[in-house]
């Protein structure tokens, strides 16, 4: 979502449109929140299947991983958020430090 905004924030913001700024970053905030409740929700419903993507697991692994993973897939929730944040700040040069 960062990239696929980066386009319209940067011109805007060049050319002091703010509307469209506002409207870009609106879209992106909404759209990252749906995915990030999305991936949560398949994280949390089933867990041992993401488990069973990246490995071959033991049934001693199959029997911890659903603890694991649904405190893991928590981070999902916030994930999109920070990582658009970098995308948008570097947009519009701001410099915080």
């Amino acid at each position: 979502m960062g990239e696929a905004a980066q386009p319209i924030i940067s011109e805007n913001y060049s050319v002091h449109k703010w509307e469209r700024i506002k409207e870009t970053r609106k879209y992106s905030l909404w759209t990252i929140a749906a995915f990030g409740v999305l991936w949560t929700a398949a994280v949390l419903l089933f867990p041992n299947a993401f488990v069973k993507i990246f490995m071959s697991p033991t049934d001693s692994v199959l029997q911890i991983a659903p603890g694991i993973m649904r405190l893991y897939g928590l981070a999902y929730l916030l994930l999109p958020l920070n990582i658009f944040a970098t995308y948008y700040f570097r947009f519009i040069n701001l410099d915080i430090l």
